[in-house]
């Protein structure tokens, strides 16, 4: 667990050149959500060049404190293996998960915070490895 938490705070500290673009579609910005309850985040990816290949994403959840330069409580963590290649609505590709809100948030329930989303990826024929963050803010609430 330190392991993650000093790789995520390289990955959300270090300024990648990243090959596509990625955003939350859901949930929205400060969304609410129930501790303990299953949400849906829906990402869609954005490729620039057509060869990028997405390997994984890890889901967290951190206090709504822009100091805090890690990925938080992870709530998620999945391989995927979607190929770009351009064929879809502009290139985009869109993943679906269901995702549990912590029934015991680390900040506890009430409280904003920001959903992060760490994904990792390969670029080109070199496979050169990558990796990019995003966060959007939300809300934990109780019931």
């Amino acid at each position: 667990m330190k392991a993650f938490g000093i790789v995520s705070a390289l990955l959300l500290s270090a300024v990648t050149v990243s090959a596509q673009s990625t955003r939350f579609i859901a949930p929205a910005t400060n969304q609410h959500v129930v501790a303990g309850q299953t949400f849906q985040v829906s990402i869609a990816f954005q490729d620039t060049t057509s060869s990028v290949d997405v390997v994984a994403l890890v889901l967290g959840l951190k206090a709504n404190d822009p100091q805090l330069t890690d990925l938080g409580q992870t709530i998620l963590a999945t391989s995927i293996a979607p190929r770009f290649d351009g064929t879809g609505p502009q290139g985009q590709f869109v993943h679906l998960l269901n995702v549990t809100a912590p029934s015991n948030p680390i900040n506890g329930v009430d409280r904003a915070y920001n959903l992060t989303l760490a994904e990792f990826f390969t670029l080109g024929a070199e496979n050169t490895a990558l990796a990019a963050v995003s966060q959007i803010p939300i809300f934990v609430a109780s019931s």
